[in-house]
This record gives structure tokens, C-alpha cells and sequence, in this order.
């Protein structure tokens, strides 16, 4: 036993017995028979508690010799009848040093387990993940139809260092079941879609009524043949808009047939030579019907703004985009700008933050666009940040120059141009007169203009009328 449990266990005597003895000492010098007899009975007490103590001292060994077996030998029987695979191995040689029962039972290797490599054993397992320090493998191991989540540590054991002495020791939790509920829970999740005929119009616009009822008839029986095998419910709620209600497995299975029903649909010509075209709208990723159907609604206005013909999935994150063969007609390019601004306003309401990016060089164009969405942004209440590079643009002198201009110019400038602020409001923010805010508004237009006039971007027209006020702004003498 160490001198630490020694002294644990063991009460401190030695301070009793050296009072003893100076007391002994000092009766035998006053009555020696007196101190005779206690020196004996110091001696036998001494005698007692050295008995005693290494007694004591046996019985805790014997006590915790006794447990640490018994946590031993129930350790190794835990780990021999765990409910769960363990097994443990050697990284750097790949080696299988040991495993339980349902680690035997798993691999079916019960003979030749530890004659094989792990890869051999388990091919394709990643063990690199144990070395980087992680507690789990990021994958699910597949293992004889099974699907497992693999933990593990790695260990050294007593006397050895280095990575050759380095020992891992895996966990694997039967998760089978588990990722087949996950998967039937992904498969049969709800998924809404409207399907739209574009030129609904031009299909009526020629022809008998009996090749117009014709016409409608094929493109009915098209769709429905493209969903009879989703299971799906499918009716038409307006002269040219289909819903879809179908699942998320079924939805997979017209993906990979890359929507076959924009071809069969397109295969359906009127006696004037004008093609039927479809454009799908999908919803998927919503937590309920009503934000599918707004989403689905969405695409369809995304998928007409791109020139129709073509399917548009708006998931949790983004847009997806699948055909599209057919030329935009004239009649969707008007409405275009409608359609794109209301989705962009979706966009923007959906969204925490706005960074608005143009091209990587950005002109004159980009710049301008990029304050028009901010603008948009703010009035949405969004946070909307531009980003642009302030060394690399074609923009640059005009940045510049508006960065000249005084704070006063600048900061109604930007609260009217770019903000969109009325002049009431920048007189709020502000806490200036109505009149200073028109004022310094028009000053500020002036100057940013003479500026780039001054870099050669405008020609000098001259003024109607010439006067102080619009020769001298802030200063200094400026054309108009």
C-alpha cells in the first residue's frame, strides 16, 4: 500500500507517544517504581496499536484489491455481452486486437477475426477520424445491410508512446432502424406543384372550337399519363393551372425522368403550327401546405419571367431550374419586370441580412443596380449592404467623387437617392428645416455633377439663366 493511502488510513500516533514519553521520563525521575510501570504500559499500548494499525491496513487492502477486480470483472463482462459492437484495433497497422460477441456476430467473422486486417475485415472503413482527434465517425458504416454510428477514442496503454503505441477502441450503435424512419419521413414528405400552360391564349385563338377542345383534351391526357404513376392527386382548378399534391419519393422519380411532360406537352400542335408549352412551379422543404402553394405560386412566376417552358423548384434555400427550349414570346416579356419584382421581394422578405454583388468589375450599370435593390431592401426593412471593390470598378470615379463631397451635401444626398427617404423624413432624421434639406440636396447634386463633368463623363450645356446661386455652391465657382 502507498504511503499516501498510509497516511489516509492510518490516525498520526506520534505526537501521544513522544508526550508519553516525556511524561514517563519525568516520573521516573520523581518516582521511578511509578515511571517503570507507565513505561510498560506505554510500551504495551505502542505494541497494540502497531497490531492494529497493520490489521487495518491488510483489511483495506484486501477491500480495495477486492473491488478493483470486481469493477475489472465486471468491466469485461459488460464489454463481452454489451448490447452494442465494440472492437478494438491498432491504427497505424490496421490490426484487430479484440472485439465482443455482437462485434462477431456483426462481421460473421467468428473464426479468422483476428488473423485479418481491418480494411479486410471491414473494407472501406474510415479509421482517419479517430486520428484527427473526433469522437465520431462522420459517416454511417454500412456493415452486412445494417447502418451503425461508429464513436471511438484511442488510447495508449501502460508503457508505450508514440503512434505505434496508440490503441483504438470503436463503439458501433445499430442505427438501422432509425435511418429507415428518417428516409420513409423524407420520402413522404409533402410536395406542391402548379403546372401552367404559357400560351394558353395563342392555343385558343385559332381554329374550330371542336380543334380547340382537341387541342385541351391531348394536353389533359398528357399530363395526367406524367403523373399516373406519382400517386399523386392531380385536378385543374382554372382554365390553364393544374395542381400537384405528390410525395417527396414520387417527386424524385419525375426528376430523374427530367419532366418528361414539357416534351409530351410540346408535342401537341394546333392546325395553326403553335406548340403547347408547360411551365411547373414546385414547392418543397415547408413545414405546410400553405407556404408550399406560395412557393409553388412563386416558381411559376419565376419560371414565366425566363420565358416559360421550363420547371422552377423553390426549396428552403434557392431556386432550381430544369428545361427551358422554347423562345420567350412578347407577351411574357411585359409582364417580365412585374413578375421579377415580386419574386425578388419575396426573396428579399425571406431573407436575415441582403449583400447585394454585381459583376466583379463593376461599371456604371452594376453600381446603379446594386443601390436600386438596396433601396428595395431597406424599404422591406432589411439590412442590405453593398459589396463592391473599391480599387478594381469602372464606377470608381463616381464613388470617389461622391465620397468628396462635404458631410452635410453627402448625408441628405444619400438619404434621398439611395435611402429613398421623402423630405419630411430626412427632416426627421436630420433635424434640419425643410428648406436647408432642399437646399443642400440640390448643392450636393450640383457639385457631384460638376465633378464628373470636370472628369469628362457629361458635357458642359449652358444654363438658361446664370445666376450666383447656381454658379457658387459651397465655396466655389461652378458652370452649369
Amino acid at each position: 500500500m502507498s504511503k499516501k493511502v498510509n497516511k489516509l488510513t492510518e490516525p498520526n500516533m506520534r505526537l501521544y507517544f513522544l508526550l508519553a514519553a516525556v511524561f514517563c521520563a519525568v516520573t521516573l525521575w520523581i518516582e521511578p517504581i511509578l515511571g517503570l510501570v507507565e513505561a510498560g504500559v506505554m510500551a504495551l499500548t505502542y505494541v497494540y496499536f502497531r497490531r492494529t494499525a497493520q490489521k487495518r491496513r491488510e483489511g483495506i487492502q484486501r477491500y480495495v484489491e477486492d473491488m478493483t477486480d470486481d469493477v475489472a470483472s465486471a468491466g469485461k463482462s459488460s464489454m463481452l455481452s454489451a448490447p452494442f459492437a465494440m472492437m478494438v484495433f491498432r491504427p497505424d497497422t490496421q490490426e484487430v486486437l479484440w472485439s465482443n460477441e455482437s462485434f462477431l456476430q456483426l462481421t460473421g467473422m467468428r473464426e479468422n477475426l483476428f488473423d485479418n486486417r481491418l480494411e479486410d475485415t471491414l473494407p472501406g472503413f474510415p479509421a482517419q477520424w479517430l486520428l484527427e482527434g473526433k469522437s465520431e465517425c462522420p459517416e454511417t458504416v454500412v456493415v452486412n445491410n445494417r447502418h451503425f454510428r461508429v464513436f471511438g477514442s484511442l488510447t495508449h496503454p501502460s508503457g508505450r508512446s508514440g503512434a505505434r503505441g496508440l490503441l483504438a477502441l470503436t463503439y458501433w450503435m445499430d442505427v438501422t432502424e432509425q435511418d429507415e424512419l428518417r428516409k420513409k419521413s423524407e420520402e413522404n414528405r409533402p410536395i406542391v406543384a402548379v403546372l401552367m400552360l404559357d400560351n394558353y391564349e395563342e392555343l385558343m385563338k385559332a381554329g374550330t372550337e371542336a380543334a380547340r377542345s382537341s387541342v385541351l383534351a391531348q394536353i389533359d391526357e398528357k399530363i395526367s399519363a406524367w403523373v399516373s404513376g406519382t400517386q399523386g392527386l392531380l385536378c385543374k382548378y382554372d382554365r390553364n393551372r393544374y395542381l400537384l399534391l405528390l410525395t417527396e419519393k414520387h417527386y424524385n422519380t419525375l426528376l430523374e425522368g427530367k419532366f418528361s411532360v414539357l416534351d409530351a406537352v410540346r408535342s401537341v400542335v394546333t392546325e395553326d403550327g403553335v406548340a403547347a408549352t408547360l411551365s411547373i412551379g414546385v414547392g418543397k422543404d415547408a413545414d405546410d401546405y400553405e407556404t408550399l402553394f406560395k412557393n409553388a405560386g412563386l416558381s411559376i412566376e419565376m419560371a414565366l419571367s425566363r420565358g416559360g417552358d421550363q420547371v422552377v423548384v423553390r426549396n428552403r434555400l434557392d431556386f432550381e431550374f430544369y428545361g427551358g427550349k422554347t423562345k420567350s414570346t412578347e407577351k411574357r416579356t411585359k409582364v417580365k419586370s412585374r413578375v421579377m419584382a415580386n419574386a425578388l421581394g419575396e426573396l428579399i422578405s425571406d431573407a436575415s441580412q441582403v449583400f447585394i454583388m454585381g459583376h466583379k468589375h463593376a461599371d456604371f450599370d452594376a453600381v446603379g443596380a446594386a443601390a436600386g435593390v438596396c433601396c428595395i431592401a431597406r424599404k422591406r426593412g432589411k439590412k442590405a449592404q453593398i459589396v463592391i471593390d473599391m480599387d478594381d470598378n469602372a464606377a470608381g470615379p463616381i464613388l470617389k467623387r461622391l465620397a468628396a463631397l462635404p458631410e452635410d451635401y453627402r448625408r441628405v444626398l444619400v438619404l434621398r437617392e439611395l435611402h429613398q427617404l421623402s423630405y419630411a423624413e430626412i427632416c426627421e432624421v436630420t433635424e434640419l428645416e425643410l428648406g436647408t434639406v432642399k437646399s443642400r440636396i440640390n448643392r450636393a447634386r450640383l457639385l457631384l455633377r460638376n465633378y464628373l463633368a470636370a472628369d469628362g463623363n457629361f458635357f458642359e450645356k449652358p444654363a438658361s439663366k446664370v445666376t450666383e446661386c447656381n454658379q457658387t455652391v459651397g465655396g466655389e465657382r461652378n458652370a452649369i
